[in-house]
């Protein structure tokens, strides 16, 4: 192989990277925008926490809850800033509002910024923002 077919196959290569990136986004904006316009609520709880290993990196939790008697979860980044996490053990059994798609149920959104455990009939956010 020559240096322009190396060339050639190193920049379709980014490319095709480029244009799965940019396909994951479309998505992950379509389905944000799926579960805004038409939502259910429910009560969810941290599942999991990566501090993704180094100062720097992405962090993240999986978060869980319950729909029609069936569990989901899903993956969402958090900022470094958050700090909650660093005792998992004393977090994990806080809970969070979820909204949900009613037509695909394992499409959601949580706000981390309102923990709602032990309160007797929590009241839900006044608004859609600090869902993610």
């Amino acid at each position: 192989m020559n240096n322009t077919q190396k060339k050639i196959l190193k920049i379709s290569f980014i490319v095709i990277f480029i244009i799965l990136f940019i396909g994951h986004w479309i998505n992950n904006i379509k389905e944000k925008k799926e579960v805004l316009f038409k939502n259910k609520t429910t009560i969810g709880w941290l599942f999991e926490y990566d501090d993704g290993g180094a100062d720097f990196s992405a962090k993240s939790v999986i978060y869980s809850y319950e729909v029609l008697g069936k569990i989901f979860s899903r993956e969402v980044n958090v900022t470094v800033g958050f700090k909650k996490c660093e005792n998992f053990e004393e977090f994990k059994d806080k809970r969070y509002w979820i909204i949900y798609s009613p037509d695909s149920p394992e499409k959601s959104l949580i706000n981390l910024e309102i923990e709602i455990q032990g309160i007797e009939n929590p009241e839900f956010p006044e608004t859609l923002d600090d869902f993610k």
